[in-house]
Parts: structure tokens; C-alpha cells; sequence
């Protein structure tokens, strides 16, 4: 377990039904238990294809809570999370990518 697992378990435990993020957009918010519940089953997803300890997972989303997701999933598996700027041309990802192993790579759609 990291700091991170720990801590969004932690959070879940004590306060679950406090707001752990609000989405500065739409207002939406999540509380402790339902970010804790979104790493979860995240993770299971990551781990049911291949994704185990020291392997990286790209994410290439604006920002919203998906990185909280994938941060936390990430950190419970004992993976390491690679955030891309969705912002970056076709190329420079290429470059950044190609950098490294990856074994996993997400993206957030609306």
C-alpha cells in the first residue's frame, strides 16, 4: 500500500459521506465513499488486464476527477500513474510515450 491508498481508504473510513471533491464546472460533487468506491473498481478493471506493481498507466484527460481515479486505482496496485497533457500534439505524445513501457493507458471522455 502507498500513502495515497492509504489515505482515500483512510478518508472513506472515517468520513464517507463528507464531499472529498467538487467539480468547479458543473458543481457535481463526490464524497470520501464514492471516490474510495471509483478507485476500486478501477483498479480491479487495471488489474484484470495485466496492470501489477511498478507498471505504468498513461492518462491523457483534462483535468477532472478521472485523474483522482486513476491516481488512486494507480497507487493501490502499486502502479505508477503518467499523466499527459490532452493539450500536446499527436507527435509529442508519440515522443513522450515511446519514452518508456506502458501497460496501460486511459483517457476521459465526456
Amino acid at each position: 500500500m502507498t500513502w495515497q491508498t492509504d489515505w482515500i481508504s483512510s478518508r472513506s473510513r472515517l468520513t464517507p459521506e463528507s464531499t472529498a471533491v467538487i467539480d468547479g464546472e458543473t458543481g457535481e460533487r463526490w464524497s470520501f465513499r464514492q471516490l474510495e468506491s471509483r478507485a476500486a473498481q478501477l483498479a480491479g478493471y487495471l488489474r484484470s488486464i495485466g496492470v501489477a506493481r511498478g507498471d505504468r498507466v498513461a492518462l491523457l484527460a483534462p483535468n477532472h476527477v478521472s485523474y483522482l481515479d486513476f491516481l488512486f486505482a494507480c497507487g493501490k496496485l502499486g502502479a505508477i500513474l503518467v499523466p499527459l497533457n490532452w493539450r500536446l500534439s499527436v507527435h509529442e505524445l508519440k515522443y513522450i510515450v515511446g519514452g518508456f513501457p506502458l501497460e496501460g493507458c486511459g483517457r476521459h471522455c465526456k
